[in-house]
Formats: C-alpha cells, structure tokens, sequence
C-alpha cells in the first residue's frame, strides 16, 4: 500500500506539471509555487531564525477552520515563529501575505525526499494538520524528527480509507499524531473502534464557530454595500455555481418584490465564470439591472440596480451580514459550501439536496433554522415564506444564531489541553 501511495503521488505530480506545460493556470500556480521551494525555505527560516511553529492547510477553507488557533498562539506564545503551508494555489493566493504567520508557501509534493528535506529545515516545535490532511511520508518524518504533531477539528466517516480493508497503513500513520482534536462523537467513535488509543483523542469541536463569530464580532459596515442596498431586503447566494444558478435566478426572479434585491456570489471569479454568470443574469432579469461590485465606486445610482455581482475574493462572509434571506451553493453539485458564514449573522439559510456530509447542515435542518430545496418551484416557495413572513424568518434566523453560539469554543478547548493538561503539555 505504501509503495502504491509514492508512487500515486508521483504520478498526480507529473500530471500536475503536465497540465501546466499544456497552459492550465491553476497547475502553472501550482508547479510555478513549488519551484525550487528547498533554497527558497531555507532563505526564510535563516533569515528569521527563532523556532517554528507549523501549522498546514489544504485550501482557504481549511484555512478559515486553522485561523482561530493560529491567531491564538500568535497573541499567547509570540516566542514562536509560525510557518504557514498550502497545498491548493486558491489557499495560497488569496493568503500568501497573510500577517498572522512569518511566512506562508505551498507544501512541496509528499515524497519520502521532499518531507525529510522540509522537516530538516524547519525542525518544527511542533505542527498542526487542520481537517483533512494526513500525508503519511510528512507524518513519518515528523514521527522521526520527534516533533509533536497535532490534528485540528479533525471529522472523520465510515466511507474513509482509514477504515477499508487495504486502509491499514493510513490507520498507523494515525499513530504519529500526539493528539487528534476531533470535531464530534461519531468520529471519536470511529477511530476508537478502528484501534486508536482513547488517550489520543478529545473531542473540541469544530474551530468554524469560533472563525465566524469572530468575523461578525468585528465586520465593519461596507459603505458601498450598504449604499446599493438602500435599506431594501436582499437575498445574498454565496458560493454558486451554474448548476445553483439555474436553480437559482427564475426562483428569484418570482420574487423581486419592489423592496427585494439580489447580490450574487459566484465560487469561481475568474472572467469566464463572471461572464458565464453575468449572461444568466442577463437573461433572466434584462441586461440593466445588475452591477459588479468593482464598478459600484463609479456609479452614479447604486440603487438602480437590483442584482450586485460579487466580483471579488474574501467578502462573502461580511456580506451576508446584509441578507434578508441567505441561499448557499454547491448543494447541486460535489456539496454544500460554508453555511456558517451566513448562519452567524441569524439569517434563515437555504441550500441545495446534496449536504449529507455536513454535520452543521443536519442541525440547522432539525432546528428549522435551514432548508434544503431540489427545485426552482420549492426555492421560490422558501424566499416567498421567508421574505413575506417576518415571524418566521426571525424564528429561523434566531435558530442559526444560537446555534453557532452554542457550538463556539473549539480554540479554547484545545488551547487548555496544549496549554495545561497531562504530564507533558505542549506550553507548560
């Protein structure tokens, strides 16, 4: 199985650069980021010296999942220098300048050369994997280098490899984490049958409570926002793609009250996507009633359009702040993207059928602080129930804010457990 693992990660690597030699951009990004990354480290961890503290994610939404407890050890333990690592290029782009680490590149492909050679440079303190990410030739290294490594709101299912007949050697990689902080009870249950020590786990819950509690505690109003919004009720769809769209736009356009406004969000922003989204608007609405939010500066009249196109990265979830009514994507397609970004603000949510995965999903549907809709006619009847009755949107919204409150405390659980618990506490 470990051979096969090396030498399937040699083969994504050649497609990677494959790709790029064929002019995809993300596998340019991807390839172009890991140039001669080795010398690049080196330059960086010498010219800052101190010790490190490493923390990898996957992408910008496990990024999101970390960032409660980077930003408290940054704030509690600045003796320790943090390190930050990407796999995906969307991660790294958007936060390769990001201030709460001393430096942020991507993770060099897992071969057993590249994990030895990055772990002899950086000689972590110690390291957090948030979520997903269980790269086994890192794992070992750091199991061999003595470094304490620790999973982060970490959620685990039957259908994973850990728990297949051939998934023995991700089981025992399992074994080189010093604590697994899990984000529920079927996950703590899954691994204590599969032959994990209790000893190793603690359930913490899910850091995403505490990220978009912080982000609502401290948003700032978006005068531009605002003044397109003109005091009107606004259904904010965040995270759409073309099959949410579709879906989407007649449904909304059932209901475009006088005082009802749409802002739109789509997942990918590249001009293609843009484009491909502008010209739905365009048919479904007529081509003078939307905006891009980069051309709001320059409008005379913001409120003279009733669609607001988000064409930019990161605000999506201070815009929701705005919603009168929150409609999430992805539910058409792979799966629902993030609802507790909108759910914070205590704005019903409604989603697509494909959410099974998402424990949050679940809760908020036995609360009825959300709804999921397989069709235009049921999306239309959701926004028309909820635009038109205040009560039952104050009572769903209630639902979702609570709920986040309830679920907050993730970082602070596992901070007490780094901090102060057992013989041998990560920050004694």
């Amino acid at each position: 199985m470990y051979a096969l693992y090396n030498l399937g990660i040699l083969l994504y690597g050649a497609g990677i650069r494959l790709a790029a030699l064929l002019g995809n951009k993300k596998a340019l990004a991807w390839s172009g980021g890991r140039a001669e990354w080795a010398s690049t480290l080196q330059r960086a961890i010498e010219a800052k010296g101190g010790t490190w503290i490493w923390v990898h994610c996957a992408s910008l939404g496990e990024f999101e999942q970390g960032r409660p407890l980077i930003e408290s050890l940054r704030e509690r333990h600045p003796e320790y220098r943090i390190l930050l690592t990407f796999f995906s290029p969307s991660g790294f782009t958007i936060r390769k300048n990001y201030s709460g680490a001393d430096h942020v590149t991507y993770l060099p492909l897992d071969t057993p050369g590249n994990a030895q050679k990055f772990v002899q440079l950086v000689q972590p303190f110690a390291a957090f994997f948030v979520k997903y990410e269980f790269w086994l030739n890192y794992l070992s290294a750091l199991h061999t280098s003595g470094t304490p490594v620790y999973l982060v709101s970490g959620i685990f299912r039957p259908g994973q490899v850990f728990f297949k007949w051939y998934g023995g050697r991700f089981r025992k990689a399992l074994g080189n984490f010093k604590l697994l902080f899990l984000q529920d009870t079927n996950s703590f249950d899954l691994l204590r049958n599969a032959g994990v020590p209790e000893e190793k786990m603690i359930v913490a819950g899910d850091t995403r409570f505490d990220r978009v509690g912080s982000i609502a505690a401290s948003a700032e109003t978006d005068p531009k926002l605002a003044a397109w919004c003109g005091g009107d009720r606004v259904i904010v769809a965040g995270s759409t793609w073309p099959e949410d769209e579709r879906i989407l736009l007649p449904a909304v356009a059932d209901n475009l009250l006088p005082d009802v406004r749409l802002l739109i969000a789509p997942h990918e922003i590249d001009e293609s996507h843009l484009n491909d989204c502008l010209n739905r608007i365009h048919a479904t609405f007529g081509k003078d009633t939307v905006v891009r939010y980069t051309q709001l500066e320059e409008t005379a009249n913001p409120t003279a359009y009733k669609v607001l196109l988000l064409d930019t990265m990161g605000q999506l979830s201070r815009a929701y702040r705005c919603a009168t009514v929150a409609y999430v994507g992805g539910g058409f397609g792979n799966g629902i993207h993030n609802i507790l970004e909108a759910a914070v603000w205590g704005t019903p949510v409604l989603f697509g059928p494909n959410y099974y995965r998402f424990r949050e999903a679940r809760e908020l549907l036995a609360l009825r602080g959300a709804q999921s809709i397989r069709s235009t006619e049921e999306l239309s009847a959701a926004l028309r129930h909820f635009l038109l009755d205040e009560h039952a949107r104050k009572t769903a919204g209630d639902h979702c804010a609570n709920y986040i409150r309830t679920q907050s405390g993730a970082t602070s659980r596992m901070l007490f457990h780094l901090e102060s618990t057992g013989d041998a506490p990560l920050f004694p």
